[in-house]
């Protein structure tokens, strides 16, 4: 929470403040996209990634896997910047 509001949304990211944690998805970024390119009805595919992997956080957790944050930015980024590019807005 900031002077600006609670974080909804962060670089195609969903996020979600909880008292038992902060959750992020790009549920609504896929929606979006898959709406935009008229796929709605498309098939599903394998994803490259865990889809129920968890971020560890102190206290007996486990180590956040860094690389796979860094994996996860950097398609967020390029997601965002195609997205800026195909609509021919300046990012």
């Amino acid at each position: 929470m900031s002077m600006m509001g609670e974080l909804k949304f962060f670089l195609g990211f969903q996020v979600r403040q909880l008292a038992k944690g902060t959750f992020i998805s790009q549920e609504k970024y896929v929606k979006d996209m898959l709406k935009k390119f008229n796929m709605t009805n498309a098939s599903p595919m394998k994803t490259p990634m865990p889809v129920k992997g968890q971020l560890g956080s102190c206290d007996g957790e486990k180590d956040v896997d860094i690389k796979m944050v860094q994996v996860v930015m950097t398609v967020a980024l390029l997601q965002e910047r195609k997205a800026c590019e195909a609509s021919r807005m300046p990012y």
